[in-house]
């Protein structure tokens, strides 16, 4: 075999490996799993909560795997493990609702062990659980809204001569746009409806944490919380990792040594992206949404987003 045709032989077998590698790390996760027996499902919850498929969240697939364990009477109950800055208002609201229709339906008692962050839409969709957990270097709150920003680029065009027409019909249907300065009627129109979703988190939280509205009022100003704070003003119920949660959670629900049934989103497989993956800029899209993160606070609707 010539040198050309070897060097060929081992790019592909380097290629195969990598598929081969890729495809069985993206697995959905089992954790003590057996056919038999009690057991509780783990669901979840990572990257920026969107309508748009990422590397580590996916609407639909998220909102399938709560039907699915809805459904299932074999599941005593749902621990969702969450590590998020949150998200859109839609989507999270969405979430919310299928795991309280969960809890109405069923009675399967909803527990939350929080990663390193549980911010924002993350405690909107937590705050439904029976009980939340946080580990003690997680970071939560920012209960609050961001209906992104305006960039004027008005006086910016006008130096260097650039003419923008936008066809429009209604005073306000440009609104927000670079092209034209925001009026402070605009102004009052984006902050009505970031107050309505505003009034809709703290009413929420109010409701199933058993707490005044006031009480969430005063809390609720955008900042975070340390898991100490949190457990203080009473957004938590308790300071403990993933391991020391699913030993509460089998206690209080009274399981001798449940199987825990890990639901975790992987993106559809191909060569491509099993490749891609396995290089820097693959592991930074999957493990965080880097591009995502960037570019949410640039919505032009309101989201309940923590970013930094």
């Amino acid at each position: 075999m010539n040198s050309s045709k070897k060097g060929l032989a081992i790019f592909l077998s380097i290629l195969f490996l990598c598929g081969v590698v890729a495809l069985f790390s993206m697995g959905t996760a089992m954790d003590g799993m057996t056919e038999a027996g009690d057991k509780i499902a783990v669901i979840k919850i990572e990257g920026t909560i969107s309508a748009d498929d990422g590397y580590a969240y996916n609407q639909q697939w998220l909102l399938n795997t709560i039907e699915e364990v809805t459904n299932d009477g074999n599941y005593q109950g749902i621990l969702l493990y969450m590590n998020t800055p949150g998200g859109s208002v839609y989507e999270t609201d969405q979430v919310y609702l299928k795991l309280k229709n969960c809890q109405e339906e069923t009675n399967k008692p909803i527990y939350v062990s929080m990663g390193p962050m549980c911010a924002s839409g993350g405690y909107y969709i937590a705050s439904v659980a029976d009980e939340i957990y946080a580990n003690r270097n997680a970071l939560t709150g920012s209960i609050g809204i961001i209906m992104g920003s305006s960039i004027d680029l008005t006086q910016f065009l006008e130096r260097y001569g650039i003419k923008v027409t936008t066809i429009t019909a209604g005073a306000n249907k440009n609104m927000f746009s670079f092209d034209e300065p925001v009026t402070e009627e605009q102004k009052a129109i984006m902050q009505s409806v970031a107050d309505e979703a505003y009034d809709q988190f703290t009413q929420i939280i109010a409701q199933e944490r058993q707490m005044d509205i006031n009480q969430v009022v005063a809390l609720a100003d955008g900042r975070i919380y340390t898991a100490k704070q949190a457990k203080d003003n009473g957004l938590i119920d308790g300071i403990a990792d993933y391991e020391e949660t699913k030993a509460i959670m089998a206690q209080d629900l009274q399981l001798q040594d449940p199987a825990f049934h890990v639901f975790q989103y992987e993106p559809p497989f191909s060569w491509w992206n099993g490749l891609l993956m396995q290089t820097p800029l693959g592991q930074a899209k999957q493990e965080e949404g880097l591009i995502k993160q960037v570019l949410m606070p640039l919505i032009s609707g309101p989201a309940y987003y923590y970013g930094w």
